[in-house]
């Protein structure tokens, strides 16, 4: 049970609801109102019960497969991202630190302590106001008004800006919002289409996953075999690629309406095509039983579907050479199209050549 990751969700919902339910039940005698709070907060949790919609959603489960892929990538970029803030942080401190506050410049954004630079710097990165800030850094005395407001900063003091402001906040936004913010756009993008490369697949993972599925239905005992009797019951609950086409055929009511049937004769078919190795049983109190193993039998209808997909891509290939050679049939003189059209080109070269 426990090898499901979503048998393990339900799981801990489960044992979140219980939880509030017992501080229901004894909150009238000693719990506190931490605990109260605590139990009120598991009933919250309820709510993620909404993320199994990911198993039935493929859209959202491919941008998870997405985040997935991306969590190693992304904290190697974000580690860069975080050295680049913590040299410029130390080197905005040297340069910055002392720097009378202005209209952006202020107590919320400065470079007076290293966690506030680095807020700062975060601030810098997203592209809020940060030229703003890089004014107010290279102020000095002779241009020290602000807003007509005079901010009277003094060399002797040392509260005046510093001309390096320019090279350090231009370098720094090239650095990160337009190099590193863009990577990491570009890093989500391309394992997107990975995980659509991965849905376009002939057997996708969908595929793979309703097979377990109709594969759970039927084997009870859970041990990786089912009876070769259960065989076509299994073969039904599949679609394709795994599974057989079904065929559309007209509803015998309602003469205008076609649904789709899967014929006992085609399954059987089916079946005999499957180059599957039955296992016997050494003991079975019913009596003697053939069985299928659960990989064999995925391995026979995966290998089934890929020479599908290979005689289909080969038939479509042929169906483009034959629309390509009727540009190419021959003419009842016995020359090809392309022939004639180049001898009439040539025509009307010589004509035009003898005209003039």
């Amino acid at each position: 049970y426990f090898r499901d990751g979503w048998n393990k969700f339900d799981f801990s919902v489960l044992v979140v609801a219980l939880l509030e339910l017992t501080f229901k039940l004894v909150a009238g005698s000693w719990v506190k109102g931490s605990l109260l709070r605590i139990a009120r907060f598991t009933r919250a949790l309820r709510v993620m019960r909404i993320v199994k919609l990911v198993r039935s959603s493929r859209a959202i489960s491919q941008l998870l497969t997405t985040l997935l892929y991306s969590i190693v990538p992304l904290t190697n970029i974000l580690g860069v991202f975080v050295i680049i803030m913590f040299i410029y942080a130390v080197i905005g401190m040297e340069l910055f630190g002392n720097v009378k506050f202005g209209a952006h410049l202020n107590r919320d954004a400065n470079f007076c302590t290293f966690g506030t630079a680095m807020l700062t710097l975060f601030r810098c990165a997203t592209g809020e106001d940060w030229n703003g800030i890089m004014r107010d850094a290279m102020i000095t005395e002779d241009n020290s008004r602000i807003n007509d407001v005079e901010r009277g900063c003094s060399e002797i003091i040392g509260n005046c800006g510093s001309p390096y402001a320019v090279p350090f906040f231009v370098s720094y936004v090239l650095l990160t919002s337009f190099i590193e913010l863009k990577m990491l756009i570009a890093l989500i993008i391309y394992n997107y289409k990975l995980s659509m490369r991965e849905d376009t697949r002939y057997v996708t993972r969908h595929a793979r996953d309703r097979f377990v599925d109709a594969w759970a239905q039927l084997d009870h005992e859970g041990d990786g075999r089912i009876s070769i009797r259960q065989l076509p019951q299994l073969i039904r609950l599949l679609e394709p690629p795994l599974g057989i086409k079904r065929t559309r055929v007209r509803n015998t009511i309602n003469g205008e309406q076609k649904i789709s049937i899967l014929r006992d004769k085609d399954v059987t078919n089916f079946i005999f095509q499957l180059e599957l190795e039955a296992v016997p049983p050494q003991s079975d109190p019913y009596g003697p039983r053939i069985f299928v193993r659960f990989h064999d039998l995925l391995l026979q209808l995966t290998k089934r579907a890929l020479e599908r997909e290979s005689d289909e891509k080969a038939k479509q290939a042929e169906e483009r050479r034959k629309r390509g050679l009727r540009f190419y049939e021959p003419t009842p003189s016995g020359s090809s199209t392309l022939r004639v059209g180049e001898e009439t080109y040539r025509a009307k070269e010589r004509r035009a050549g003898g005209g003039g």
